[in-house]
């Protein structure tokens, strides 16, 4: 979150107004219009605006694409076990 401050003894707030735009997605603009005499205050609230703008343009950080589950392998049955006693039936 961003804010603003200021010196009120140097910088006032002259005016400020906001206009609505209609529809499904209306977006508000808020106007702020400040005066200072203070060349300080002026810097340090120009920095500020400079800050906020800064931290808008960067692109926004997308989260890490989660790594595609594999599906878990069927387990076949393991082969009959071959009981014989190694003799040929044949030879006897």
């Amino acid at each position: 979150m961003s804010f603003l401050h200021w010196d009120e003894e140097t910088t006032r707030l002259k005016k400020y107004s906001a206009s609505t735009t209609s529809g499904p997605r209306g977006r508000t603009v808020i106007r702020i219009e400040i005066e200072t005499s203070d060349t300080y205050d002026l810097a340090q609230l120009l920095k500020t605006l400079s800050e906020i703008d800064q931290k808008q343009r960067q692109p926004k950080s997308r989260p890490a694409a989660a790594a595609k589950k594999r599906d878990d392998l069927l387990a076949l049955p393991a082969p009959q076990l071959q009981l014989t006693d190694g003799r040929n039936p044949f030879d006897a």
